[in-house]
């Protein structure tokens, strides 16, 4: 650009892609605009400078866009609820399964060492009476658990010491029964 093509001072400038383009095709006009500039300032030259776009098709297409940006504004907001509605469910049922849990293997736990006191017991009874200890016998019956008796009885009843077919012990027989075995699967 020489000095002689240099516009004055206050003068707009012209774009400089302007000397190829054909009169009439354009859309816009250059719009003359200082070096710096403010938001503000930018805002409104790209607001007001296509006032001549006012055609029909141009205002049904921008309320289209506005609808559009509308509903993809309803659509977030509504999944960003229903992410926070469901993650707190979510946190509810996992707090949930591991109380279950919890309880589940205390029920275990518990039932294991049942098990183990009821063998126990009668392993000190069956010694007891091996050697001829009446009243230590009677000590560990009258230490069975509550439980556990019936299926002592029921033992008893199938004469173990002379008959070869009787079960072991009588934590296999069918009265045998652990409440909280029962309960640990059950949970």
């Amino acid at each position: 650009m020489s000095l002689a093509d240099k516009p004055l001072a206050g003068e707009p400038m012209r774009a400089s892609s302007g000397s190829d383009e054909r009169p009439g095709r354009t859309r816009c006009d250059a719009v003359p605009m200082p070096e710096t500039v403010s938001t503000e300032q930018v805002a409104h030259a790209i607001g007001h400078h296509h006032t001549e776009r006012t055609g029909r098709r141009a205002e049904v297409i921008e309320i289209l866009e506005a609808i559009l940006l509308a509903v993809v504004a309803v659509a977030t907001a509504w999944s960003g609820y229903q992410t926070a509605r469901w993650d707190g469910r979510q946190a509810h049922l996992y707090g949930l399964s591991n109380k279950y849990r919890a309880v589940s293997n205390k029920a275990a736990t518990r039932s294991g060492q049942e098990e183990l006191y009821d063998t126990s017991t009668f392993s000190f009874w069956l010694q007891a009476k091996a050697q001829g200890d009446r009243e230590a016998a009677q000590l560990f019956v009258r230490r069975f658990r509550p439980e556990y008796r019936p299926a002592f009885a029921a033992w008893l009843g199938t004469d173990p010491f002379h008959n070869p077919k009787a079960p072991a012990g009588p934590i296999l027989m069918p009265q045998y029964h652990n409440a909280m075995a029962a309960k640990g699967a059950g949970v």
